[in-house]
């Protein structure tokens, strides 16, 4: 089962990855659902498994302006 747990996480960090460079800096547009979807979804399955993603979203947030 634990094979199968990092096996699910790696593979939404790869489309979480994709995900996160095409943001877009509108406020709410469908690569930002789908990117917090997979965050909600990864939290489900491990609940540290978001903590890498915190630097990249502060990076989006405050260098890129996407702050609504």
């Amino acid at each position: 089962m634990r094979c199968f747990t990092n096996s699910i996480e790696e593979i939404l960090n790869i489309i979480g990855f994709y995900v996160y460079l095409n943001l877009e800096n509108q406020r709410i547009g469908k690569f930002t659902i789908l990117f917090t979807m997979i965050l909600s979804f990864q939290f489900v399955i491990r609940n540290t498994a978001p903590i890498a993603w915190i630097p990249l979203l502060f990076i989006k947030v405050f260098r890129d302006g996407a702050f609504p």
